[in-house]
């Protein structure tokens, strides 16, 4: 999946937590490493879902 810096993603878990953030606020790993955290999950928690918001399909309106 290929997003732009301008772009956001969306991340919910099981117990309802829903974060979102802008791809350029993600710091760029090499290929070695462990990846990031978006979200830090309880015990028995899990993330159910993801979306990408693409900021070059309009966006948020006002």
């Amino acid at each position: 999946m290929a997003v732009s810096d301008d772009d956001e993603i969306i991340v919910m878990s099981a117990s309802g937590i829903v974060i979102r953030t802008k791809v350029s606020e993600i710091s760029i790993q090499k290929r070695g490493t462990r990846g990031v955290r978006i979200m830090k999950l309880d015990e028995g928690d899990r993330v159910i879902g993801f979306t990408i918001l693409d900021a070059g399909e309009g966006g948020e309106e006002a």
